[in-house]
């Protein structure tokens, strides 16, 4: 091979993993730039003294222009082929997978607002968590051009260690128990998606999509044999999926996970894993289902008791993460629905309901997080200023450093209902950006909650059966009153000591007040964003129509 051939492979390597490569070549640069070697060497040969180091707003601002330089290289959707890999067929660079890479780059932008306030709030270290949010990225994107069972697997669990990671960054006793029992639930998950991967192998001798679809085309015109063992594998790698959904009744490892993990780990289970998730499911869906139709009542059962299960789950919650948590189950529960139709249609409302999900998302836990801050600046000026609140605190408070972590986890206390007491007289731009998500999660008319739900309704209705819309909207009436139950909290009358003393309770520094100011302008982006998709039924419909004709109908 002479050097012209060499340098032909490396561009077509770069063209190929183009993204991929910058994102590790930028997770390989933090990594230095941080690096105690690093800092130690521009203090000896450079200022000559110690007064060389990183702020955390040098390494958020570090993150943000790599996403955008990230999101720039995949702008070219042009098809790309390398040899290499073409060989093996793990993984595919095609114009879906160009276009689902830079909604996942989009939604990780949007939400890295709140995650690096929550992250903040409990001092948690930014060299970390920007590491593990970089990893997070390079898989979602893998996986979103994966086309063989092995690259989804090991795109998997390349995800699945950087969560573990994140559950258990707080380094406190909760949050280790979240990540051991999130490592524990995961492996068993693994131990069944390879499974049911070994029984496909087993059957057919490949991992590739393109070879499944053609063999199990031999199976739906009865030229295979072995027809319940591959119904079987396929079961198994089903349920591997629900359990990383969350879809009922397969959640069991979810409170302790999400009860200990930091709220910065859980925007990204929240707002990223679902659209991750979803590509591989729809993948192998859209292979067994043609030839084992019985998995349309198994996907639609699934998805009705996820959606009723997350519904009554909040009904009966007292804290607002949970109503959160509980909410993304009950929304989660309606595309899930539709997997099993197993056509285009179902296929583009299930985008357009995730991605309209995700942005809905953003903006609850930006609102989220802002409260959790006023929450922090409340039981701060009440520990400072009146000690015979919580005299044991107190008496403990000086053995802290003003800044100290411990300090800080102690005094953000979690969010229950009654955080959101008087909210409209308090904070009129919080309590609006809350009432914008209770709404649309409930469904309410104009609102995007109602027009994916609309969207998604008529397709059952159309693919499916009538009983099933009535089962729906019955069940679903009942979320809508408890929604509606938290909006009325919002506007009760305050106490009396948060009414008379607004000024001293909520004194921001200045920085906080502009961090706050750009999380309130992209609220108003993502919300005209959204009612933008209401009156143009083009834009709706393009939202799912490339990635699934490009990844699922075009073999």
């Amino acid at each position: 091979m002479n050097t012209l051939d060499t340098l032909c492979i490396v561009l077509d390597f770069f063209c190929f993993f183009g993204s991929e490569i910058f994102t590790g070549i930028f997770m390989l640069l933090f990594l230095l730039l941080t690096s105690g070697v690093f800092k130690n060497w521009v203090r000896t040969y450079i200022y000559g003294e110690n007064t060389f180091f990183f702020t955390s707003y040098d390494i958020y601002s570090f993150y943000v222009l790599t996403l955008i330089f990230i999101f720039i290289t995949t702008c070219n959707s042009e098809y790309y082929s390398f040899s290499a890999f073409d060989a093996l067929y793990l993984f595919e660079n095609s114009v879906g997978s160009t276009y689902l890479k830079q909604i996942i780059l989009s939604l990780m932008f949007f939400s890295s607002f709140s995650i690096f306030r929550a992250a903040e709030l409990v001092h948690i270290h930014f060299q970390e968590i920007v590491f593990l949010l970089f990893g997070c990225l390079l898989s979602s994107m893998l996986l979103a051009m994966s086309t063989s069972l092995i690259s989804v697997f090991l795109c998997l669990e390349f995800l699945g260690l950087c969560f573990y990671t994140l559950a258990a960054i707080l380094r406190s006793v909760h949050s280790v128990d979240a990540g051991l029992h999130y490592f524990i639930a995961n492996a068993l998950v693994s131990g069944c998606f390879l499974a049911g991967c070994t029984i496909l192998y087993g059957h057919f001798g490949t991992f590739d999509f393109c070879s499944l679809d053609t063999f199990f085309c031999f199976l739906l015109n009865g030229k295979e044999d072995g027809i319940s063992i591959v119904a079987f594998g396929c079961l198994l790698i089903f349920l591997s999926f629900a359990f990383k959904l969350l879809a009922a009744p397969f959640q069991l490892w979810q409170p302790f996970v999400y009860f200990g993990s930091p709220v910065a780990a859980t925007i990204i289970f929240c707002v990223i894993s679902k659209l991750v998730i979803f590509t591989p499911l729809l993948r192998i869906s859209v292979l067994a289902i043609s030839a084992y139709p019985y998995f349309v009542n198994f996907f639609l059962f699934l998805g009705f008791f996820t959606f009723i299960y997350g519904g009554v789950r909040a009904f009966f919650t007292n804290k607002l993460k949970f109503v959160l948590i509980y909410s993304s189950m009950n929304q989660v529960g309606v595309p899930i629905c539709l997997v099993g139709f197993n056509t285009e249609s179902a296929f583009v409302l299930i985008y357009f309901f995730v991605i309209i999900y995700s942005l809905v998302s953003i903006v609850a836990w930006i609102a989220y997080v802002q409260l959790l801050t006023q929450q922090y600046k409340v039981n701060e000026y009440k520990v400072i200023t009146e000690p015979t609140l919580n005299r044991a605190f107190h008496e403990h408070i000086f053995k802290y450093k003003p800044n100290d972590k411990q300090l800080a986890r102690e005094l953000s206390s979690p969010l229950f209902l009654s955080s959101l007491s008087g909210l409209w007289f308090i904070n009129r731009s919080l309590a609006l950006k809350f009432i914008f998500v209770f709404f649309s999660f409930a469904g309410i008319p104009p609102l995007v909650g109602f027009l994916t739900k609309s969207f998604i309704f008529y397709g059952i209705l159309e693919m499916y059966s009538f009983l099933w819309i009535v089962v729906f909207v019955f069940f679903g009436s009942f979320t809508v009153i408890y929604y509606l139950r938290l909006i009325k909290i919002i506007f009760d009358e305050p106490s009396w000591y948060e009414y008379t003393n607004p000024n001293k309770i909520i004194s921001f520094s200045f920085l906080e007040l502009f961090e706050s100011k750009v999380e309130d302008g992209l609220c108003l982006l993502v919300t005209a964003f959204i009612l933008v998709l209401l009156f143009n039924s083009d834009v709706v419909m393009s939202f799912g129509y490339w990635p699934v004709y490009y990844l699922f109908f075009n073999f």
